[in-house]
């Protein structure tokens, strides 16, 4: 019986990607740098927003998980929007709670209120277009947020009406959950950036990167330059001669000109302190040009160690 060999055919580069974005989407893996990168988002999303509405905002990242689309769906609430990270192909899809956004909104309309941070109301068409102003700017953060690893361009593309909306066109499988905590005054609430493990392409090897760890600059001369700048700041010092106990009694009673005794002695050491801290002390004189100084005669920091 004759066989014939068939000759296997050779994958197209555009199979070539689907094929490592499905395996990618598959395997249990977190994307390290990316992941970096989306707590960074946490924290600068309220300092962007705040620059939108003239008040602070405060902001911090919750987590980072990698559910389904599927699992993920029910969870979805607040208002909706959907956003394009170029060049990356595909949507993110944003929320934030209806209360925090309606603050937001009140701001630069001139003012919130106590009814904005507890309302779950639809917005106005006015309304509309300022929370769209505002989630173009948290569109544009999350971009800046990754932009060191891969430059990206967040920008606004529509609001939505909830997580079943016809248009709304999630990928199924896993995807990327980034969970903000927003802070508006009274207006406490949640914004979520979900972006499907299918958005990032052929970036997704460089995304899965291990974080490098952070350390200090060590460059030549770095402490010499740090140690030189610690050593020219000017403290105060403070020198105490002597202290001693009177009756309050007396204390009212003085006047200019009287001569008082504290029951000091002329050899008992005076007191140097620097920040509030006694360090030295010392026996006071005064030098050939009549100034008063101190000699040092003991370190107080170096006895308090040494003692049992």
């Amino acid at each position: 019986m004759k066989r014939t060999a068939q000759k296997a055919a050779t994958p197209e580069p555009a199979d070539v990607e689907e094929l490592m974005i499905r395996a990618a989407a598959e395997r249990p893996l977190r994307l390290g740098r990316l992941d970096d990168a989306l707590l960074r988002f946490g924290g600068n999303l309220g300092p962007a927003l705040a620059e939108m509405t003239g008040r602070d905002v405060a902001s911090a990242a919750l987590g980072i998980r990698y559910p389904t689309w599927e699992e993920e769906r029910s969870a979805v609430t607040g208002v909706l929007a959907t956003a394009e990270a170029r060049p990356w192909t595909g949507e993110v899809l944003m929320s934030i709670d209806r209360p925090v956004l309606l603050c937001l909104v009140g701001r630069i309309l001139g003012g919130e209120t106590e009814e904005d941070a507890g309302a779950d109301r639809a917005l106005t068409p006015l309304e509309r277009r300022i929370a769209q102003r505002l989630l173009d700017r948290a569109a544009a953060a999350l971009g800046e947020a990754v932009s060191p690893l891969r430059k990206v361009s967040g920008r606004l593309l529509d609001l939505k009406t909830g997580a079943d909306d016809e248009d709304l066109d999630m990928p199924e499988g896993r995807c990327i959950v980034a969970e903000v905590s927003l802070e508006a005054g009274p207006a406490v609430g949640t914004f979520k950036a979900i972006l499907p493990m299918s958005l990032f392409g052929a970036d997704i090897e460089l995304l899965s990167r291990p974080v490098a760890q952070r350390t200090p600059p060590e460059a030549a001369g770095w402490r010499q330059e740090m140690s030189a700048m610690i050593a020219s700041a000017r403290v105060k010092v403070t020198a105490v001669i002597g202290e001693g106990e009177v009756r309050l009694g007396d204390a009212l009673g003085w006047t200019p000109g009287m001569t008082l005794d504290l029951g000091l002695l002329a050899a008992d050491p005076a007191r140097i302190a620097c920040g509030g801290r006694t360090i030295f002390l010392g026996m006071a004189g005064r030098r050939g040009n009549g100034s008063v100084a101190i000699q040092i005669t003991e370190d107080v920091e170096t006895r308090e160690v040494r003692a049992p």
